[in-house]
């Protein structure tokens, strides 16, 4: 049976509750084309679908989910668009390199995926919208499945507390049914989606659902796809899967694959594999370099500092040097105002940033300072560093900012403030 003509009120239920769309801060037209929705004519319904789309108010989310499950093609590309402008960001530029070279196709949810968390509004999408894209991850056309999924992924990811446990639960068999896709974008998709929903936050206890589907995915014969699974069980630090990373990286080296591998080791960060990290302190490859150091910091051995040191004596690569910050912060509870740094240089922003967001969510207090930083640039960082810790204890840090006269830190509060409170 074709997604198309699928009930949405049964598949709402297999997802989880939610709480309904607050109103809009202003008008929103679902009553002005209330009737072109339900138009027998495609052409109505596809131009009420972009009505919707550029309001991109939240009183339009559910009528454009109702779309999603449009018979004609165009109509329900619209309506997903329709979804992503309202939950996502409409604007989005999608980054192409984030750590690992990774190419995607070019599409409106797909690009907002690529580009990240700071990509979302930071509010959960109600049940009925996340339950029509992820009927629409089925649908017959390609193209139409795809977008879908990347759509629920990014919005199903900003799901909390019991609600997300539920979509977790209810969701494992579906997207490793899709991991196992005959066609390379499908497998693609759901890997990453993976890796975005099961990411384990702090102090949140993994679900194992989704597991061998991530691991049989190293084996996948596109590198890419090696890649994305291989950031997905770092983002997890699922531990059964040290032994085929440990296979990974060995056969490979170096190249993307390789330290895709060793990234998610280092962030699994197991007694086991400190020895390898070790051994490669003195490798000539820098990117290896950085993240055994890295592994090293987040394996909570203080004696390792030395050993660190000793291999640096006369380092000039950036990321190395950074990755030793880090080690610092988390070792020594040492100043962050190196990384700091690193957030406004271009070539380390990113590297900088997701070690930040490692120590926020343990350290927030050392964020004060960046939270009152003249520079927009850093206030805006910090906003959503701690968003991303989802840990209330940041909230007196950014609920000020949300009164911010740059209205980059205004809207990055707003997605930190959304994600931190219950």
């Amino acid at each position: 049976m074709s997604v198309k003509t699928t009930c949405l009120g049964v598949l709402s239920g297999l997802l989880f509750s939610a709480s309904g769309i607050a109103e809009a801060a202003t008008p929103c037209p679902v009553a002005d084309v209330a009737q072109d929705l339900a138009s027998t004519n495609p052409s109505i319904r596809l131009k009420a679908a972009r009505v919707l789309r550029e309001a991109a108010c939240y009183g339009a989310a559910l009528p454009l989910a109702a779309l999603v499950a449009d018979p004609v093609d165009e109509v329900q590309l619209e309506a997903i668009a329709g979804e992503v402008a309202i939950f996502l960001n409409k604007n989005v530029v999608a980054r192409r390199h984030v750590g690992f070279v990774i190419e995607v196709r070019h599409d409106v949810a797909s690009d907002a995926f690529w580009a990240g968390p700071m990509a979302s509004s930071g509010r959960p999408a109600p049940a009925e919208v996340l339950a029509a894209l992820r009927a629409a991850a089925h649908d017959d056309n390609p193209r139409v499945a795809v977008e879908a999924l990347y759509a629920f992924g990014a919005m199903a990811a900003e799901v909390k507390g019991v609600a997300r446990r539920d979509l977790q639960e209810a969701n494992g068999p579906y997207l490793a049914d899709l991991a196992g896709s005959a066609q390379r974008e499908m497998r693609l998709a759901a890997v990453a989606v993976i890796g975005r929903i099961y990411t384990r936050w702090p102090d949140e206890t993994l679900n194992e659902s989704v597991g061998p589907a991530v691991i049989a995915a190293l084996d996948d014969r596109e590198d890419v796809i090696k890649i994305v699974a291989a950031r997905a069980i770092g983002g997890m630090r699922y531990e059964r899967a040290l032994q085929p990373l440990t296979d990974l990286f060995s056969a490979r080296a170096r190249g993307d694959v390789a330290e895709a591998a060793l990234d998610a080791l280092a962030r699994i960060a197991h007694p086991s594999s400190m020895p390898l990290f070790k051994s490669l302190l003195t490798a000539t490859d820098t990117g290896l370099k950085t993240l055994a150091i890295a592994g090293l910091a987040r394996g909570g051995d203080r004696r390792v500092i030395a050993e660190i040191d000793d291999s640096l004596m006369y380092e000039r690569s950036d990321d190395v040097i950074l990755s030793r910050n880090f080690a610092s912060v988390l070792l020594e509870n040492a100043s962050i105002d190196m990384l700091g740094e690193g957030l406004l240089q271009a070539s380390r922003h990113d590297i900088a940033l997701a070690y930040l967001i490692e120590v926020a969510s343990t350290r927030p207090a050392k964020f004060l300072a960046y939270a009152l930083d003249p520079d927009p640039r850093l206030r805006a960082d910090v906003a959503d560093i701690l968003g991303l810790t989802r840990d209330p204890r940041g909230l007196p840090l950014v609920e000020p900012m949300l009164k911010d006269r740059d209205p980059r830190v205004a809207q990055a509060a707003e997605r930190a403030v959304a994600r931190m409170r219950p």
